[in-house]
């Protein structure tokens, strides 16, 4: 998907702005993965799929465009310092983020797991509560993603949209 959208998200930004294309993508983000805070073990994996295909063309609407914004804000010089920060501290940010999703799934996920005993007297009611546990820790992880992509969308709404950001007409 965002190999897909890259494109056209970068056709719109140089119509539109970082602004609207970020605030609009954080609200897609949120759409996607606030019904993923519901899923059961029945859930099908086609509702999955296409929640995620939103979510991930909300992120498409935002990564390219903000940081385009933010390569555009900078003098000529400074742009290739630029780069180097903004690479180093989304490759950061994507490593705290994904500890801290993963921290959340494996400890809600333990803390619902069914006692070892139940595994040797009941294991078919292991195997289901244990894929019980399991969807509840990944349930708990889609709320820590809705509280970041919400915390996401509300600054995007300070985002401004100056000569500058549309476009990167830098003359």
């Amino acid at each position: 998907m965002m190999g897909i959208m890259s494109p056209i998200t970068g056709r719109i930004f140089d119509r539109m702005g970082a602004k609207r294309l970020a605030t609009t993508g954080l609200f897609l983000l949120l759409v996607g993965t606030f019904p993923l805070i519901t899923l059961t073990p029945d859930t099908p994996i086609l509702f999955v799929t296409v929640l995620y295909t939103v979510r991930m063309f909300g992120i498409t609407m935002v990564t390219m465009p903000v940081t385009t914004s933010g390569m555009n804000a900078l003098p000529d010089n400074l742009i290739n310092h630029g780069t180097a920060v903004n690479n180093t501290v989304r490759q950061i940010a994507a490593s705290i983020g994904t500890a801290i999703l993963v921290s959340v799934l494996a400890s809600v996920t333990k803390g619902q797991t069914p006692t070892a005993g139940l595994a040797k007297s009941n294991p078919i009611a292991f195997a289901r509560q244990m894929q019980t546990a399991t969807v509840a820790g990944y349930r708990a992880a889609f709320v820590v993603s809705l509280i970041f992509a919400a915390i996401g969308f509300l600054l995007s709404l300070r985002l401004t949209n100056d000569t500058i950001d549309q476009g990167g007409d830098r003359s």
